[in-house]
């Protein structure tokens, strides 16, 4: 029942996050990693020249995380932007990375990514915006 209720309270955090963005960003993209996932993604729908990065891994987690943003311009493979390895505490440990390591010279599409650190693993819990 508690693990419930985190998941839940996680993502009501996740979409009040994601609406403030809104009113304040350009639009965001929203991403949960749960603990029986070894990864997940998000293929941006925005395009833009550069993007920012918030996010936690939550008490819950056995895994450290990595936070990643791809870009692809008039390609289909993604090239890496930014990788941050985020690790799990005893609280809730939030990070903000108000912009990207590179500032494009042209729009591109964006990839949002959240894995475990280590291949194939799984445990982490953790949720990322990407705006």
């Amino acid at each position: 029942m508690k693990k419930i209720l985190s998941i839940m309270l996680a993502i009501s955090a996740s979409a009040l996050l994601c609406v403030s963005a809104l009113a304040v960003e350009q639009p965001c993209d929203a991403l949960t990693l749960f603990p029986e996932q070894t990864e997940t993604y998000v293929n941006s729908s925005i395009v833009a020249t550069s993007k920012m990065l918030t996010g936690v891994v939550h008490s819950g987690s056995t895994r450290n995380v990595y936070f990643r943003m791809k870009y692809r311009i008039n390609t289909l493979t993604y090239t890496q932007d930014t990788a941050l390895l985020v690790e799990k505490q005893t609280s809730d440990n939030w990070f903000y990375n108000r912009e990207s390591y590179y500032h494009l010279s042209s729009n591109a599409y964006w990839r949002f990514e959240l894995d475990n650190y280590g291949v194939g693993t799984k445990g982490g819990f953790a949720q990322g915006w990407m705006w």
